[in-house]
């Protein structure tokens, strides 16, 4: 995922769809994708009433797939710090039920390759996982009523305010880790990793050879 130089600033970015943006303001992406990435936003905006959110972040613009918009958040509180904004309509987290697993776990991986990409190309290490937040305010803290998902990293250099309560996982911030987990048994439905990692066994035990038998 190399950078677009200076003398390449014309060229398809669509062979790096994580090539990180100059928020579309003409460098690094051609003024047609930035044109597509706005229209997704007035989607949101229009159809959703999610217009606080969108409008006032409509400049920084990261990315867009099926599922969600990527961009950064208006009022960062590390260096990196995008939220993933579904683009379906879901008002508030408590609102998710376990069909929307697979929406969750595509913001997160949305989320999360863009943050790879953008560090890539400021030349920083890959990301270190206990260096990464990624989650949900929850009510009362829900300031907007359109589901988005937060990712910031370095939590090392959250704020005090920002690291002991808004963005400290507990009753106001929820890690997407463990909604998905609360979905999932609620619905019953088992992690499909952990069904991996122990796979359902005969209920009859094996029976032990005959020179194992203790006399």
């Amino acid at each position: 995922m190399k950078l677009l130089s200076k003398k390449s600033e014309h060229e398809n970015p669509r062979d790096n769809p994580f090539e990180p943006s100059t928020r579309c303001r003409g460098k690094g992406l051609e003024s047609r994708d930035c044109g597509k990435l706005r229209e997704e936003t007035r989607k949101l905006g229009h159809n959703y009433g999610a217009g606080g959110l969108i409008g006032r972040i409509s400049l920084d613009l990261l990315f867009t797939d099926e599922r969600c918009v990527i961009i950064r958040d208006i009022k960062p509180k590390t260096p990196h710090h995008f939220l993933a904004v579904s683009k379906a309509h879901i008002n508030k987290p408590t609102d998710l039920t376990a069909a929307d697993i697979p929406l969750l776990i595509d913001m997160e991986k949305t989320g999360r390759e863009y943050l790879r990409a953008e560090l890539k190309a400021k030349g920083q290490a890959d990301t270190v996982e206990d260096m990464l937040r990624v989650g949900f305010h929850w009510p009362p803290l829900v300031t907007v009523n359109h589901l988005h998902m937060h990712i910031i990293y370095p939590i090392s250099e959250l704020g005090f305010f920002s690291r002991h309560l808004t963005f400290r996982p507990g009753k106001v911030f929820r890690p997407t880790s463990e909604v998905i987990e609360e979905l999932r048994k609620d619905a019953n439905i088992p992690d499909p990793l952990r069904v991996q990692e122990n796979p359902a066994k005969d209920d009859e035990p094996e029976a032990l050879p005959a020179h194992a038998v203790a006399n």
